[in-house]
């Protein structure tokens, strides 16, 4: 895929510090795209670099521009999205039918707030913004013949998608975001071994990813693999398009 019109849309939505949301970087960033992409954009909420002291934030304070736009690349397989390098969203997208070394990845909202030492939700303004950014990159993704297909996890990214798919043709399934501060409550409630037993698929999946089976991530595999059952009709027909 030609990344240049992506850095193009980049370059257009940079934040000028005459907007409200005060933003660690202005420069939103590319979606990493796989040289073999497979259709599928899989995002997560936004990079969490509120704290002065995170590593990633004095890196990318020593780029420039352009490298701050496709920071998302040359991290010798670290994509700086969490959920993703932590091997949570690679389990989603598995259990969900999709090789992820296929996948493309990114975040919903490509700033983070600069909310002095502890990180904060994206605000209106900038989700707004992740709305006018993911409208004039996703028609950049996509082809006549084949919509690219969505995966969100959380809230943020959901809400920010649902209103780009109003304005722009893509396919889109929705699951929760894999924080164990959104997971713990819920997943305390049932045993590991037990949603194992009733979702004998999501071990081998769990062990790939590396990741500890316990009661947070396996709930979390379960509950992907229930949203695999209620976007049945989507997923199969994307993948009779894909055979033909």
């Amino acid at each position: 895929m030609n990344l240049d019109p992506l850095r193009e849309v980049c370059s257009k939505h940079i934040l000028s510090e005459s907007q409200p949301s005060l933003v660690v970087f202005r420069e939103p960033y590319i979606p990493y795209v796989p040289s073999d992409w497979n259709g599928v954009l899989v995002l997560a909420e936004s990079q969490n670099l509120a704290k002065a002291e995170h590593p990633h934030r004095s890196e990318l304070g020593a780029m420039n521009e352009r490298e701050r736009i496709d920071r998302l690349y040359n991290n010798d397989g670290i994509r700086r999205v969490g959920p993703w390098d932590d091997g949570h969203l690679k389990m989603a997208v598995e259990l969900l039918g999709f090789d992820p070394e296929r996948t493309a990845v990114s975040n919903a909202v490509p700033w983070t707030v600069d909310g002095g030492q502890r990180n904060r939700n994206p605000d209106e303004t900038l989700r707004q913004c992740a709305v006018k950014f993911w409208s004039d990159i996703i028609p950049l993704m996509s082809s006549a013949e084949s919509k690219i297909l969505v995966i969100t996890s959380g809230a943020v990214a959901r809400n920010v998608m649902k209103e780009v798919v109003g304005k722009e043709r893509f396919d889109l399934v929705q699951i929760v975001s894999s924080s164990p501060n959104n997971l713990g409550r819920v997943a305390g409630l049932f045993h590991e071994q037990d949603m194992l037993r009733r979702y004998g698929e999501a071990e081998p999946v769990i062990k790939r990813n590396k990741l500890v089976a316990n009661q947070q991530t396996v709930f979390f595999a379960c509950h992907v693999l229930s949203m695999k059952a209620k976007y049945a009709a989507l997923l199969e027909a994307r993948e009779h398009r894909s055979a033909s």
